[in-house]
């Protein structure tokens, strides 16, 4: 993770996981906490994104409501 390029994303295949995507993103998200990283993610069904969370990055993530 702290190899990618501003913008750019790791793709995790889900076909063949044995975890459902919930577990398989909290672990992912575990980890990168523990590393002090702070990342975003997101799934199309097929896969999961992650990103390292950065200036640039936020235009595109979701934005909560409060």
């Amino acid at each position: 993770m702290e190899a990618l390029a501003d913008g750019e994303a790791l793709r995790i295949p889900l076909e063949g996981m044995n975890i459902p995507l919930a577990n398989l993103r909290s672990a992912v998200a575990r980890a990168m906490t523990s590393r002090g990283v702070k990342i975003g993610t997101s799934s199309d069904g097929d896969c999961l994104f992650v990103w390292r969370k950065t200036a640039s990055t936020t235009r595109y993530e979701r934005k909560r409501r409060k």
